[in-house]
């Protein structure tokens, strides 16, 4: 399923909050950054949303609708937004879009295969492994019922049923043999292996192309001894080069805390702690971010608002594969990897 779009599949409204009621959070002040040729703009793309939000309906996906193409979607009950967030950065790109792509083939069977080149291997979806998923439900904390798995694009639920058994292999040690970053085989939760991720692991499975990592915090353990010091400095030549050019990254951050941001529209919005969000590109200096719980809704939130809040942020340089600037933040990635897997299994 395709979003309705005239502008590279961007658009703007607010994000579906329900799931962050719980979060405690600080509020950054408003700062406007949109000119007056940008007001159009984003008059149009609110209105986008308002289309947008209509095609994700709660109905039972079919195999046959898998098209290569990241639609719209809402994430289910699964833990897996990293995985979600990665997908959507990838695909809000030209190059990112034909990785997609390329990754998935039908089958005659009417089975679709997933195949990660990072690892050299593939997955087969099933028929009936698909419909059976999109029966699957689980009561939420709140005492809602929703999807284990996620609703709205068959690709997308492809993509969590071939990952979800890629993971369960590198947690039996199938590629253990396999010399790639360790962030490309990290898996806090074998029990749950599609539960708690990095979408740097996707972005290498997808590409076999290192990624990169900038750190807003310390990561340490519980006592405070420091195991890999942040490198939040970076942050701002990072999207410098971004807002240059931002159909050459595919990125995604979290934020370390519960964080309240008020868009270019004055509306506040809640950010979850520790959940990824897509970065889709920008407007001016604003960034365009979707929220997995619900893909359709876009936030534009003025760089200055959420810079200073970043936990985390993971991209892959798309057009470049030797970049002086990239190649730290590659180093930066394995390290702070380590530093988490460390503290992850000790403590």
């Amino acid at each position: 399923m395709h979003n309705i779009s005239l502008l590279n599949n961007f658009n703007v409204s607010t994000v579906n909050t329900a799931k962050d009621n719980n979060v405690n959070s600080r509020v950054t002040n408003p700062i406007k950054t949109v000119t007056d040729g940008d007001k159009q703009l984003l008059h149009t793309l609110d209105v986008l949303s308002i289309l947008n939000r209509a095609n994700i309906a709660d109905y039972r996906l079919r195999i046959s609708s898998c098209d290569g193409a990241i639609g719209e979607f809402k994430q289910g009950g699964m833990g897996d937004c990293w995985l979600l967030s990665g997908l959507r950065a990838l695909s809000t790109t030209p190059i990112g879009s034909d990785i997609i792509n390329n990754s998935i083939t039908k089958n005659e069977d009417g089975s679709v295969s997933v195949n990660f080149k990072g690892l050299n291997t593939s997955y087969a979806v099933t028929e009936e492994e698909f419909n059976r998923a999109t029966q699957k439900f689980v009561t939420s904390p709140d005492g809602v019922k929703e999807r284990v798995y996620s609703n709205g694009d068959a690709d997308v639920l492809v993509f969590e049923l071939a990952v979800e058994k890629l993971r369960t292999d590198i947690s039996d040690g199938k590629f253990d043999e396999i010399k790639v970053p360790n962030y490309a085989k990290t898996i806090l939760n074998p029990k749950k292996p599609l539960n708690d991720g990095s979408p740097a692991q996707l972005f290498y499975l997808l590409t076999g192309n290192e990624v990169c990592g900038i750190n807003g915090q310390n990561i340490q353990t519980p006592d405070g001894k420091v195991l890999c010091k942040n490198n939040r400095e970076k942050l701002s030549e990072f999207f410098d080069r971004y807002l240059m050019d931002n159909k050459k990254y595919a990125a995604t951050f979290n934020v370390a805390d519960g964080l309240t941001v008020v868009d270019v529209s004055g509306r506040e919005i809640q950010l979850r702690p520790k959940h990824e969000y897509a970065i889709e590109g920008s407007v001016g200096s604003n960034l365009i971010v979707t929220n997995p719980h619900n893909s359709a809704r876009k936030l534009v939130i003025p760089l200055v608002n959420i810079i200073d809040n970043i936990g985390g942020l993971n991209y892959q340089n798309l057009k470049d594969n030797y970049d002086f600037f990239d190649d730290g933040l590659k180093k930066h990635l394995i390290k702070s990897t380590a530093a988490n897997n460390y503290v992850n299994k000790n403590y």
